[in-house]
């Protein structure tokens, strides 16, 4: 018998050597008579590399043929999505072990985990599912689970955490990664608390060890997020923040910041007889006027809240965790005016970007209506009319066409579809140039309503800038509308002609000096700010809703800028 343990307990020393050498899976080996030796599962923090898998093109993932608004959670073996108000549930997929739901940024897919290992998608609307794949290392199965799925805003890539469930999340129990879809390859991160999120192109985590107490890019966006500072997990939407914020022996608070940066934040209670459990998902609508968030009453039963940050009023989802807010723009009400004009100028401004949370891709129809813009368009919107129970929003759109600076006139629909706002562009115009000063001059007066002069002279070499040449802004009560000319000389000379609600606009600083001068006979104010000059015509007291009205400035002689402003006033 003695003869033979050695002989077991060599063999296994042995085995376990060799183990290690390769870095397979396992950990020290024990080995008693008569039982064969096992190797014991590495914890996540061990864990170094993981198996990739199939690459998963955007192609090859199962989407749905429109965005889907409002909040995907789990209830039982199933994955739901619920419109804001709690209507609409409809059921997407059925599996047992379903967790961490993420919408992909252009919200026609969800991925989540199954079986606490596995990775999977499925179509938003519920129309196809595929398996992406199962977390191993050396081909065996890894010991730790999957939790906190987050999808990038670039829709590249997966975070989520490899999680040692008996370990402390904070020294080493949870370890942060990303997966890369279109290699199939996974990069791990460090140690952080096992809700990661994503803070721009990066993600985040909560962790003890960094100063800062997280690995975030962005200071300006994510310095506040500090897990020193009691805060967990965040959800960046639009320009503001939603995190959950907790301090030891306390409970976690939810706190809303209408600014991410920003030092003030607003808590808001959970509702009466419920708290917020310490590992919770939260999630925030883009427009800023839903959070979603787990909820768990006095029982130890699990629940979803939904509250609006402006009206602290909760609806409570029972059975149901784990909460994901659609990226696609949802309606709560009706579709007022203002809303319907910002929807119509956004669609218009991201028909032609590339970026998968583009809000004017999310909020597309069926009807589809290329804009013949190389980027991104300006856009100024009109009136918007009511017919047949959508708005109808008239838009010019301008920019450079693959033949020039030019501009089109469009409507845009916007409506609400199954809790969802649209926005489709149904009318659209030939491509109209704009080549010429006289050109740019009949489109400021057409587009923004303002009242232009001729330019009849210009420094020797001036031509329309190939950036900015062309500047609309539409208010309530008026507009402003610019042209802009690229003068010979130093890289960067520009003279500047605006016309409409005029003010002085140098760089982001008041003039030095403003001091009276003559233009045409009349009085006019003449500016100055690190070389940059501008003069505003005419100058009469009491004259602010003088229709008749320009300004010059640019970076060239106070001479110069005066003497094309006397041409245009005499012209």
């Amino acid at each position: 018998m003695r003869i033979q343990w050695r002989r077991t307990a060599a063999r296994a020393t042995l085995i376990s050597v060799l183990l290690s050498l390769l870095g397979l899976e396992g950990g020290p080996v024990v080995a008693e008579p008569g039982i064969p030796w096992r190797p014991r599962p590495l914890p996540a923090a061990s864990i170094e590399t993981l198996d990739p898998f199939m690459p998963m093109p955007t192609g090859a993932r199962p989407r749905s043929d429109l965005p889907v608004a409002g909040v995907a959670f789990v209830s039982c073996t199933r994955l739901w999505v619920v419109l804001p108000d709690g209507s609409a549930r409809r059921q997407v997929v059925e599996r047992a072990g379903l967790s961490s739901p993420a919408f992909s940024p252009d919200a026609r897919t969800i991925a989540f985990i199954a079986d606490e290992r596995e990775i999977w998608m499925a179509a938003a609307d519920g129309s196809a599912v595929r398996r992406v794949g199962e977390l191993r290392r050396f081909g065996s199965s890894v010991a730790p689970t999957a939790r906190g799925l987050a999808w990038s805003p670039d829709g590249e890539r997966l975070g989520f955490a490899l999680v040692t469930p008996q370990d402390d999340p904070w020294a080493g129990g949870s370890v942060i990664w990303t997966l890369d879809l279109s290699s199939g390859s996974f990069q791990r991160g460090g140690s952080g608390w096992p809700v990661p999120f994503w803070a721009g192109r990066r993600l985040a985590a909560g962790s003890w060890v960094s100063e800062e107490g997280a690995d975030f890019p962005d200071w300006r966006s994510t310095s506040r997020l500090s897990t020193q500072a009691g805060d967990l997990t965040a959800a960046l939407a639009g320009r503001g923040a939603a995190t959950l914020h907790g301090r030891e022996g306390g409970d976690v608070r939810l706190v809303f910041r209408r600014r991410s940066w920003s030092r003030r934040g607003e808590a808001i209670e959970p509702p009466p007889g419920f708290r917020i459990p310490e590992v919770a998902r939260v999630g925030m609508t883009e427009e800023q006027d839903l959070v979603a968030v787990d909820l768990v009453d006095g029982s130890g039963t699990r629940s979803i809240g939904m509250v609006g940050p402006d009206t602290r009023i909760w609806r409570v989802l029972g059975d149901a965790w784990e909460p994901a807010v659609s990226p696609a723009p949802s309606v709560i009400g009706p579709v007022d005016a203002h809303r319907a004009v910002t929807a119509a100028a956004a669609v218009l401004r991201g028909g032609r970007t590339e970026n998968p949370r583009d809000v004017g891709s999310l909020m597309a129809g069926r009807r589809t209506m290329a804009l013949p813009f190389r980027r991104r368009p300006s856009v100024v919107t009109g009136r918007p009319r009511e017919r047949a129970g959508a708005w109808v929003v008239p838009a010019v759109a301008h920019g450079r066409t693959p033949e020039g600076l030019g501009y089109v006139d469009v409507e845009v629909r916007v409506r609400e579809i199954r809790g969802r706002l649209v926005a489709e562009p149904v009318e659209l115009s030939r491509v109209r140039p704009l080549a010429n000063v006289d050109q740019v001059l009949a489109f400021l007066e057409h587009a923004v309503g303002v009242d232009t002069r001729p330019i009849t002279w210009l420094p020797e070499g001036a031509d329309l800038a190939r950036r900015w040449p062309i500047t609309t802004w539409k208010y309530r009560h008026g507009g402003f509308g610019s042209v802009r000319f690229a003068l010979a000389g130093p890289e960067g000379a520009y003279l500047r002609v605006a016309f409409g609600n005029v003010s002085f606009q140098m760089g982001c600083g008041s003039p030095e000096e403003i001091r009276p001068a003559e233009v045409g006979g009349e009085p006019a104010r003449l500016g100055t700010l690190d070389q940059q000059h501008q003069v505003i015509w005419p100058a009469v007291a009491g004259d602010d809703e003088a229709t008749a009205r320009f300004s010059v400035d640019g970076g060239v002689s106070e001479e110069t800028v005066l003497a094309v402003a006397e041409a245009m006033a005499s012209g």
